[in-house]
């Protein structure tokens, strides 16, 4: 499934980058002062011919030259920590959470023979990688339906293509939620096509919805990340969406949040965002450093910029263990209208009871106190709920009503003896 505006840009595993390889130390990158100032002279030639905002990344240069220039580099004889004292010095100018220098000369030489590896070998390295990613399930790790019908979908990462299926897959599962809550809570980002994907399902096939914008320096060219016009199976542009953040929502994850944010198509529940939007590739500098070189950058059809330094801000801010929650209090008296009996409320309030939604049951049993205030059923139920919560003095005082209300009630009674001995 793939976008034509995309197909042929290169920029699937752009976001939530990892440095490759693993550090090895060895003769040719002893740390002097030759390699020292090479260092630093070419990081500096690479932010300032590609880094993605150009009036920034010549401040990169200039500021690290200027530091050359007065030896701020001189006596550092470890390679991570020359690449940790030129990173600092780049976050001096400006925070880019996707800007890492390493000292890493495995990974050097890993990108070296990538490039000069033959068809066979490339197949080989996309299996292992594919092996991987399916051993994470493509990062969809939880899928279910809650209570009220919500729908709930944990996803870790956004997949390569060979993920697709998974979605799918995931979507058809939530094709009949009248909510769905999609947790972004850990993803730290992964491939803009798989994004456009999931996103597609959630418009109509005509709304041609524009998701972003997309500039490449180096190519010096605007590319759009748009929706899908066909997608398999059934679309949901009328489904209620949350979107749950983190502080370690990350990348592209955070690109989606803020692309349904502006389009008014989603409510963000959680906590701000990381603020990391631009996209990264790693270059070589030189045989023992790598630069993970941001280059290029969304920017919103609706803002027309992107969440980058300042994050995503929630809708609905709370913490993030507590989001779920936030969500389905928010969907509360949608729910209980849709019920109505007083039976039908209760059992919802024992379904989040079994779901360990402590808070919730409660909120539900309360209020369905509320409505039936002469039925001895529902005190008790209460009484539960906070018994489970752990809070004596009310379970005793719902229990106390339930049988005031019903003397013949005997869990009541067993309930009590219990709580007061």
């Amino acid at each position: 499934m793939r976008s034509k505006a995309m197909g042929l840009l290169g920029l699937r595993v752009l976001f939530g980058i990892v440095m490759p390889g693993a550090i090895v130390l060895g003769q040719e990158c002893a740390i002097d002062e030759k390699l020292r100032f090479q260092t630093v002279r070419q990081v500096a030639k690479l932010l300032e011919e590609k880094y993605v905002l150009p009036e920034i990344g010549k401040k990169y240069s200039d500021h690290l030259l200027s530091l050359l220039s007065r030896n701020a580099f001189s006596g550092i004889a470890e390679g991570s920590r020359l690449a940790e004292t030129i990173e600092n010095a780049l976050g001096e100018i400006q925070k880019d959470l996707h800007l890492k220098v390493r000292f890493d000369p495995q990974g050097v030489k890993s990108m070296r023979q990538g490039e000069a590896r033959s068809e066979e070998e490339r197949g080989k390295a996309h299996e292992l990688q594919l092996q991987a990613e399916r051993r994470r399930n493509f990062g969809a790790l939880e899928l279910k339906i809650l209570p009220g019908n919500i729908g709930y979908f944990r996803l870790d990462s956004f997949p390569g293509e060979a993920g697709s299926e998974t979605l799918i897959s995931a979507l058809g599962f939530l094709q009949y939620a009248d909510v769905i809550v999609l947790d972004l809570r850990n993803n730290g980002g992964g491939n803009p096509e798989m994004i456009m994907l999931l996103g597609s399902y959630f418009f109509d096939a005509d709304e041609g919805v524009h998701f972003s914008g997309f500039f490449h320096r180096i190519k010096d060219r605007m590319y759009q990340h748009r929706g899908f016009f066909y997608v398999p199976g059934r679309r949901l542009p009328l489904t209620k969406l949350y979107i749950l953040t983190s502080r370690r929502t990350f990348s592209a994850a955070e690109g989606f949040a803020y692309d349904f944010k502006c389009l008014k198509r989603a409510t963000i529940v959680g906590e701000k965002t990381m603020g990391a939007a631009h996209a990264a590739n790693p270059f070589v500098v030189n045989d023992c450093f790598l630069l993970q070189l941001p280059f290029a950058r969304p920017i919103s059809p609706v803002t027309q910029s992107s969440w980058e330094g300042i994050g995503v801000e929630p809708d609905i801010p709370c913490q993030p263990n507590a989001a779920i929650t936030a969500v389905i209090q928010n969907e509360l008296d949608r729910i209980l209208t849709d019920l109505g009996g007083e039976n039908e409320i209760n059992t919802l309030g024992y379904r989040f009871l079994e779901e360990n939604m402590v808070d919730t049951a409660i909120e539900i049993f309360t209020r369905n106190v509320r409505l039936h205030p002469q039925s001895a059923n529902v005190y008790d139920s209460l009484g539960e709920a906070y018994m489970k919560a752990g809070n004596k003095s009310l379970a005793i005082q719902n229990y106390r009503k339930s049988l005031e209300l019903n003397p013949k009630n005997d869990n009541a009674k067993k309930m009590l003896e219990k709580l007061q001995n």
